[in-house]
């Protein structure tokens, strides 16, 4: 053991002044749209999605495409459906309040053009702590499923296809 180093009981007098200060140059790179979104919109605030500069120039036959329901899709968009209907699903969001449902479909298809004709279902499901609305699109077809995802996960509208 060091003979300087012995533990005395005594303190160490901090200097004045604040003991962390932010530097001139913190250094990093900083990339354009990043921000404090995310504790917003876990509050239930919705922010505006954009593109990149650059995005989607060459490609825009593509994403036009994808961005449209297929022929096999439900063309006319309506009031929610309680009961389960034949074919592939598209789930876009999980509430806890049924009565939400319309706003919450009004919502998304605000966020995201992919939606548009398409109708939707609510379906209940009983989970380990109380029950949840299920509000799925109806695609009609698992291809069809997947394409409405990719535009609506492209529009920043998370999905999962059943």
């Amino acid at each position: 053991a060091d003979p300087e180093m012995v533990a005395d009981g005594s303190t160490i007098a901090a200097e004045n002044g604040p003991y962390k200060e932010r530097p001139d140059d913190p250094g990093g790179k900083e990339f354009a749209g990043t921000g404090d979104v995310a504790p917003a919109v876990g509050e239930g605030q919705t922010r505006e999605g954009r593109i990149a500069d650059g995005a989607g120039k060459g490609s825009s036959a593509g994403t036009t495409a994808s961005a449209q329901p297929s022929v096999d899709a439900p063309t006319t968009s309506s009031a929610s459906e309680s009961s389960a209907a034949p074919g592939t699903v598209v789930q876009v969001s999980a509430i806890a309040d049924r009565s939400r449902a319309d706003e919450k479909w009004r919502e998304l298809t605000r966020r995201s053009d992919a939606l548009s004709g398409f109708k939707y279902r609510v379906e209940e499901a009983r989970i380990d702590n109380g029950t949840v609305y299920r509000l799925q699109a109806l695609a009609g077809d698992k291809a069809a499923a997947r394409q409405l995802c990719a535009a609506l996960k492209a529009d920043g509208v998370d999905c999962i296809v059943k």
